[in-house]
């Protein structure tokens, strides 16, 4: 999930995979969750798809400054 439309069409056709803006759709019934968003996007990507969450996904995350303690605050068990 992008917020920007153009830059989700160039990852989309780089990488040949699907890119969308809806995160809630995206992770309804995801295995894997990859959080690349900028450290200053976290809190509220966090927010966003920590509701949407459904059983125990693998949740992995490279933002920069971003620890695994920040992280297990904000996700449901």
């Amino acid at each position: 999930v992008d917020p920007s439309s153009a830059a989700r069409r160039q990852v989309a056709r780089r990488f040949r995979i699907a890119v969308t803006a809806d995160s809630a759709a995206t992770i309804r019934n995801a295995d894997v969750v990859n959080l690349a968003v900028k450290p200053q996007q976290m809190a509220e990507a966090i927010t966003r798809l920590s509701l949407r969450l459904r059983g125990r996904p693998l949740v992995i995350s490279i933002a920069a400054g971003i620890t695994l303690g920040w992280l297990k605050r904000r996700l449901p068990s």
